[in-house]
């Protein structure tokens, strides 16, 4: 997907996009690489009430483990943007959007950190559809129409960015920048239910 100008996807898919910024919850982070402009130019969903505790207590049994042992897997595997949301219509899950870019230092951290660490894989994959988004308007000076349409309709003006969203796109709570694992845990441990909170809230005021 990096680069790749895939087929645009089918309208009903791109709708899916819209909204995302809206209704947002954003938790600023520390460390994050500022996106800067390059010279180039309920309804009745079904909420997983399973307690995500699971991500606080693995963070405290294992916060001094670094750096990783080689034993560690390849780590989350991250569906392509099709997939991610076809999986997630199927399985009612919420995507876990991972917006990044390779010139991105604190990107490769939360990667290495996180997606990467074989403490984590198991409760990422039973919990969301992870989907990773690569920016390449610095190497090749535009992304696929794609992957911008997504970006703008995420509002994503930093990396890393992880975005919690349903695929019908009602609402979205967000994670931008970098600063620990435990931050990150943190925002994973309780994203489901505030997105639940968050969609509510939207299905309300568009009642009015």
């Amino acid at each position: 997907m990096a680069g790749a100008h895939e087929d645009a996807l089918p309208d009903a898919a791109h709708q899916d996009y819209i909204g995302f910024a809206e209704g947002t919850v954003t938790m600023p982070r520390l460390s994050v690489a500022l996106l800067v402009p390059q010279a180039h130019s309920t309804g009745s969903r079904r909420v997983n009430r399973r307690p995500l505790w699971v991500f606080v207590a693995l963070a405290l049994s294992i916060a001094p483990l670094r750096p990783w042992a080689a034993a560690d897997p390849p780590g989350v595997r991250f569906r392509g943007l099709d997939e991610g949301f076809a999986e997630a219509r199927a399985s009612g899950k919420p995507l876990l959007l991972f917006f990044t870019a390779d010139w991105c230092p604190p990107c490769h951290e939360l990667e290495l950190d996180f997606f990467r660490s074989s403490h984590f894989v198991k409760q990422i994959e039973e919990n969301f559809v992870p989907v990773r988004i690569i920016d390449r308007r610095r190497e090749e000076g535009h992304n696929a129409p794609e992957i911008q349409k997504l970006m703008n309709s995420a509002n994503v003006t930093g990396f890393p960015t992880l975005l919690v969203v349903h695929a019908d796109g009602i609402a979205a709570v967000k994670s931008v920048g970098y600063s620990s694992r435990g931050d990150t845990l943190s925002f994973l441990g309780d994203a489901i239910h505030r997105l639940a909170a968050a969609e509510k809230k939207k299905r309300l005021a568009n009642q009015h």
